[in-house]
């Protein structure tokens, strides 16, 4: 999952296609060290998931690139 700046918003790549992640998506997130946690994507003047096991928000830079599962 990446942000484009030209849509202004985050894209998951399946191939040479991309899909609009849109607030509220659930999905999993690849934190390094084997350790994938589900989340919710989520936006209040900026963007950030919200870990589901804690509720913690986390925000996201637009210049990474998250690997995730949907």
């Amino acid at each position: 999952m990446s942000y484009d700046k030209g849509l202004k918003c985050w894209l998951v790549h399946r191939g040479e296609c991309g899909s609009i992640m849109h607030c509220g998506t659930d999905f999993e997130i690849d934190i390094g060290m084997n350790l994938v946690l589900s989340c919710r994507l989520d936006f209040d003047g900026r963007w950030y998931v919200v870990f589901k096991f804690s509720g913690v928000k986390v925000e996201l830079k637009k210049g990474e690139i998250y690997q995730i599962l949907i």
